[in-house]
């Protein structure tokens, strides 16, 4: 069975995730003396800043090592700390849940699940071919049964060449088309996209539209309760 977020394009194009996120995240710790520490469950020093700056320091050689170490699925030296709990094994901690998500101790498919019975029927209507200059105009239209649930809309536009803009003000990274939304019987419905697009001839482009748990990561697949995609081709 699919997971609604494994037809979703951004989630698709996530490269591995690290084993633990905390040097892309500046948890780094600067000492009075200058020395700059990994982060605060290490005293593994990785620069001072009385030597070179501070940004040459976390874009390092160092610093890189340690990223693709842990992108491998591995723990570096500077992080075999008896203060890691990543290296400690723990289950409890708040860097599992950041690294996770809300699901990370199971319940997922079955969210997924009843969010999915209980929007049996809604749709996406878009034109399935307009000539360019033409403007395109796109629905999502919810059917809800089931008690009132609070999610994050998001809506991305995919072009034919691959490059993604998540609407409604077409920026590059995903931010919700509308957060917090509170869906109850019967339904509701949005314009999610009224415009026209450029297009090279026979230039063909996807609307994604996507149900998440308020708040969270999306780029978490298993944080995705819903999900819905239409395309269209644009000709001359």
């Amino acid at each position: 069975m699919t997971a609604p977020g494994d037809r979703l394009p951004w989630l698709a194009k996530l490269p591995r995730r690290p084993l633990c996120p905390v040097p892309w995240e500046g948890n780094t710790v600067v000492g009075s003396d200058g020395q700059v520490l990994l982060c605060c469950f290490s005293d593994a020093v990785v620069g001072n800043v009385r030597d070179e700056p501070f940004e040459r320091i976390w874009n390092g050689k160092t610093m890189q090592r340690i990223r693709r170490t842990l992108v491998a699925g591995a723990l570096p030296p500077e992080c075999r700390s008896g203060s890691c709990p990543f290296f400690r094994g723990d289950t409890l901690h708040y860097l599992l849940d950041r690294r996770d998500g809300a699901f990370r101790n199971g319940g997922a498919e079955q969210a997924q699940a009843v969010a999915g019975a209980r929007l049996v029927g809604s749709r996406l209507a878009m034109p399935s071919r307009v000539r360019r200059g033409e403007r395109l105009r796109a629905e999502l239209e919810l059917r809800y049964e089931g008690e009132a649930a609070r999610a994050d809309l998001f809506v991305c536009l995919q072009r034919g060449d691959g490059t993604l803009r998540f609407l409604p003000h077409g920026l590059e990274f995903p931010a919700p088309f509308a957060a917090g939304i509170t869906i109850a019987p019967p339904g509701a419905s949005w314009t999610v996209l009224d415009e026209t697009l450029a297009a090279s001839r026979c230039d063909t482009v996807t609307l994604s539209a996507a149900l998440f748990v308020p708040d969270s990561d999306p780029n978490l697949p298993q944080h995705c309760y819903w999900s819905i995609a239409a395309s269209c081709e644009i000709e001359d």
